[in-house]
């Protein structure tokens, strides 16, 4: 987003601290994770939800999916951030990057292991939930937001221009996050590449393989359960 007004968000700024600026952003996103974690624990509590290995599995999934969320928003970003010096090339994460990342990361560790036991019951509502928490900072910041649109539930971010509030579609479709997110493009705002689609939309594509072929681009030849 460029040139945004000085008054752009909801509520960028949640509060403050001994004054100091605390970002709505930064608070919901680690509120995000915190209810990922809270979420997976309560339901690891039942012990046929707990096998050996779970606790490295999720840190396996925190960690792979932190990099592929940071990796892949810095090769879209390479192109326009030449010359600008590596805060330019590492802002900024995506949601599609983080869940094919924190997948590997899974699959990584669960072969390590030898894990053949699948964890997705206890691992995919802690990552649809914090996903959801995550883009509520989203929305008060004002970034990822969609298209100005007419519909009664458009939201002025602080330009007279009311948007799509595409962080609350994707917090209500955070547990079908890519291929919600391949249509919902269509009404968020950015750049189209080829044959009108973004990158992320190439990207949500791009993941969808992933998950449908992952068990034979990863699993081992015993075939493993995967989660």
């Amino acid at each position: 987003m460029n040139e945004l007004p000085a008054n752009w968000g909801l509520a960028p700024v949640l509060f403050h601290l001994a004054g100091i600026a605390v970002p709505s952003y930064g608070v919901f996103v680690g509120a995000g994770i915190v209810a990922g974690l809270l979420v997976f624990l309560w339901l690891s509590r039942d012990e046929r939800n707990v096998g050996e290995g779970t606790v490295y599995i999720a840190f396996a999934a925190l960690l792979g999916g932190a990099l592929g969320a940071k990796l892949l928003e810095a090769a879209f970003n390479a192109p326009s951030a030449v010359g600008a010096g590596w805060g330019a090339l590492l802002a900024g994460r995506t949601v599609i990057g983080g869940l094919v990342g924190g997948s590997v990361g899974i699959v990584v560790v669960k072969r390590a292991l030898g894990i053949r036991e699948r964890r997705g019951n206890i691992l995919a509502p802690a990552v649809a939930l914090g996903l959801a928490v995550g883009r509520i900072g989203c929305l008060l910041r004002g970034c990822c937001h969609g298209e100005p649109t007419s519909l009664p539930w458009g939201i002025d971010f602080g330009d007279g221009v009311p948007r799509h509030p595409t962080q609350i579609y994707e917090s209500i479709f955070a547990s079908s996050y890519l291929a919600f997110r391949f249509f919902e493009e269509f009404v968020r705002a950015g750049a189209r590449v080829l044959f009108g689609l973004t990158v992320y939309q190439y990207a949500a594509l791009g993941g969808l393989l992933y998950f449908a072929l992952k068990d034979r681009l990863l699993a081992p030849a015993a075939r493993r359960g995967e989660a």
